[in-house]
């Protein structure tokens, strides 16, 4: 996974389909419809072994990314404005 040992980062494992360049998708719980966290990570040498970042660790963190887009967790924020 390529974690550094020294930061606890608090994961969901997950079996769900995940592929490479799709991360960033939402994990969504199918019982409730809620979204539980964002596919951030495949697990190359695990098979149908994937994490994703808890949404309450997203959204504790929303706020200083749009502040400073800068992230311990490699995500990138980008404004969207569709053609009209």
């Amino acid at each position: 996974v390529g974690l550094d040992p020294e930061k606890k980062t608090i994961y969901i494992q997950h079996d769900a389909a995940v592929n490479p360049g799709s991360s960033g998708g939402p994990l969504i719980d199918v019982e409730s419809g809620k979204i539980i966290g964002i596919n951030a990570l495949i697990r190359s040498n695990m098979e149908g072994t994937s994490f994703a970042i808890p949404i309450n660790t997203v959204q504790n963190i929303l706020p200083k990314l749009l502040k400073t887009p800068r992230s311990p967790l490699g995500l990138l924020i980008v404004n969207i404005i569709p053609k009209v």
